[in-house]
């Protein structure tokens, strides 16, 4: 039986990206007797912070590279990422040296002063990374992405449980990421160059300086949206870090990576092609494309995420041991914002499709405002009391995103 292009497309993320989420999931039990829930918040503090730059390393132009029609503005566009990139790397690691101090004390945690030297590595590896792989998406090269995944998880899993028997904390935690992310993106660098050449040669600086005017929309508006989404995450975990402990902020972190990991599998995938598609299409097929996605996530999450709520303690006590209990139970209590925010992750990049980044950029100022009000304004009352706070108020939003989208793509179809 035949398939579509855009189910192959599907199938060839999903299968590379499952075994890739598959890999971490497995050794986690491993991991959670190896690492303390301070050794992972300590994790999930610094990984704040490498998100939340990652944001804007490139000026959001990477996401430009899908739009033009010739492979030669795509190129230009994916040079200019990467001047970006090399540029603001440099100005965050003369931060990092003036100010580790300052930094780290705004972080409320004085021993991620040290490790704030290895930001700007993670920061440039990661940014070079995000560029090539959009350029393999336009280039719907989809199973060189989806080895890619296998590669730097499975590299990530190995150095986690090597590295973690000889170097105890916090150390395991980060070498072995940075450790898988160079791995990831220097092959994807191999395979680029062996079929571009010396891409920098082809630098053509009006082009540049052109293309940079079209798409300005992304750094101006898209960079600012991103910026605030990554504020959000990484806030989150310094203020649970900050007004609560680090223990819980680790608690919370492998909640979130258990269940966003398999989630992201089928998630991530269609978004992926999902974008791919917005880009080519025309605006009076948005609808049916966008209701098509949301009923899609609907059926495929429902399932998941009500066994999530009525057993992930259970499931956590279990398998990762009982000091761990509390991030089944945090599980529990996000779960419904978890699968809403499901529904509504593969349709995130519509408004980006049809150049109205303003409304995307005030629907994620909300998003961001709320959870962070939150957490200060109830930093003193019980930390689960205020998790379920969130998870309530995060479903709302979500929620009003993804109606949003149906009202939006429905008022092109009309017109068109």
């Amino acid at each position: 039986m035949k398939i579509s292009k855009f189910a192959q497309s599907i199938l060839t993320l999903t299968t590379g990206t499952s075994i890739a989420q598959a890999i971490p999931i497995l050794i986690s039990p491993i991991l959670t007797r190896i690492y303390s829930p301070d050794d992972f918040g300590l994790f999930a503090l610094y990984m704040s912070v490498v998100s939340l730059l990652a944001m804007i390393i490139s000026g959001r132009y990477e996401l430009a590279i899908m739009l033009p029609k010739k492979d030669i503005d795509a190129i230009q566009l994916l040079l200019l990422s990467m001047y970006i990139n090399i540029i603001l790397t440099i100005i965050t690691f003369l931060a990092v040296i003036f100010f580790s101090s300052e930094i780290a004390k705004l972080l409320g945690n004085n021993q991620i002063k040290y490790w704030l030297y290895l930001v700007p590595f993670s920061l440039f590896i990661l940014g070079t990374f995000q560029i090539l792989n959009y350029w393999y998406l336009r280039s719907e090269n989809y199973k060189l992405v989806s080895k890619n995944k296998i590669i730097q998880s499975s590299s990530s899993a190995s150095s986690n449980l090597s590295i973690g028997i000889f170097f105890k904390g916090i150390n395991g935690l980060i070498i072995s990421n940075l450790f898988s992310q160079l791995i990831a993106t220097l092959l994807l660098i191999k395979f680029f160059f062996n079929i571009n050449g010396n891409i920098f040669r082809k630098t053509n600086w009006l082009k540049i300086a052109a293309l940079s005017k079209i798409y300005k929309k992304m750094p101006l508006l898209n960079m600012p949206n991103a910026f605030v989404d990554a504020l959000r995450i990484s806030g989150i975990n310094i203020l649970i870090s900050k007004f609560f402990s680090t223990s819980l902020l680790g608690s919370y972190s492998l909640a979130l990576r258990i269940v966003q990991l398999p989630m992201n599998v089928i998630g991530t995938s269609i978004s992926q092609v999902v974008y791919k598609e917005m880009a080519t299409c025309g605006k009076h097929e948005l609808f049916n494309l966008c209701a098509s996605t949301i009923k899609k996530c609907f059926l495929i999450g429902i399932i998941p995420f009500l066994g999530l709520y009525f057993l992930s303690p259970f499931i956590f006590s279990i398998v990762f041991g009982e000091d761990w209990r509390i991030s089944g139970v945090i599980v529990q209590i996000l779960a419904p914002w978890l699968f809403v925010n499901f529904i509504a992750s593969p349709i995130s990049t519509f408004f980006l499709v049809i150049n109205k980044q303003e409304v995307m950029l005030a629907i994620s100022f909300v998003y961001m405002l709320v959870p962070l009000a939150i957490l200060y304004i109830f930093k003193t009352s019980d930390f689960l009391y205020v998790l379920n706070l969130l998870s309530i108020s995060l479903a709302c939003i979500s929620a009003t995103f993804i109606l949003l989208v149906i009202l939006y793509s429905n008022k092109l179809k009309i017109h068109e």
